[in-house]
């Protein structure tokens, strides 16, 4: 399944959570690139990807880095193995699930 990383974040907006996806921080990396920067308090990286038939979903790390924990008391995002995933409805977290066995 073909898709493009929009780097301005702006295809993401008006997305919600539509589940979790398990995979490394390189993984997201290998199949996605690098994410952008998160928004510095809820979020410390994301992804937002646009897919061939429209579909746009986010992968972030809400709540879990030093950003929202606290200095020491949250998970690196390299280290981080739970991801949120975000859309307009579930065929968001299928495509992330299906471009991440596949890619």
């Amino acid at each position: 399944m073909k898709f493009r990383i929009d780097r301005t974040g702006e295809s993401g907006i008006g997305t919600g959570l539509v589940g979790y996806v398990n995979a490394t921080f390189g993984r997201l990396v290998e199949v996605f690139g690098e994410p952008e920067d998160g928004e510095g308090y809820k979020t410390s990286a994301e992804w937002t990807i646009v897919f061939e038939d429209g579909t746009v979903a986010t992968i972030y790390d809400y709540k879990t880095a030093d950003c929202y924990c606290g200095e020491g008391r949250g998970t690196d995002k390299s280290e981080n193995t739970e991801w949120h995933v975000g859309g307009r409805n579930a065929a968001a977290l299928a495509h992330v699930k299906i471009a991440l066995r596949t890619t």
